[in-house]
């Protein structure tokens, strides 16, 4: 999906988690079409994405390790991290509405949240004069 140039991400480097299918391929695409670096990082990892992606990480973004490594490897290849697309979701082996009237947790799992916040946050001073406000 191209957008006629409307928006220029030339020298952009965007993480999208969960990038492999559905709407985060949809993003991801669109990022390329708008000449980003994309990097897409999932559970499963084909070669079918590296239409739309520079580089392609296997992540489980419930895992500290996976994404301290995956944050690590975005940052020796490209030196920056402008954008993070956090799109990869959590499946739940049962219903959303449970017929016996059990509580359900239907709220995100915030731990996955933090683990990527905080491995962004500490891969900025990793190189100097990024993470700033309209840079």
């Amino acid at each position: 999906m191209s957008t006629s140039g409307w928006l220029d991400l030339g020298k952009k480097v965007v993480i999208v988690t969960g990038g492999m299918s559905g709407i985060g391929a949809q993003i991801a695409k669109t990022l390329h079409a708008n000449n980003a670096t994309v990097v897409v990082c999932d559970l499963d990892i084909n070669e079918e994405a590296k239409s739309y992606a520079s580089l392609l990480i296997k992540c489980n973004i419930a895992n500290k390790a996976d994404v301290d490594a995956m944050i690590r490897t975005v940052i020796d290849e490209y030196h920056q991290i402008d954008a993070l697309v956090n799109n990869a979701g959590v499946n739940r082996p049962r219903l959303l509405v449970d017929y016996y009237k059990r509580t359900i947790n239907t709220r995100p799992p915030r731990r996955i949240l933090i683990l990527l916040s905080t491995s962004i946050k500490r891969a900025v001073p990793l190189h100097p004069g990024r993470g700033k406000a309209n840079d």
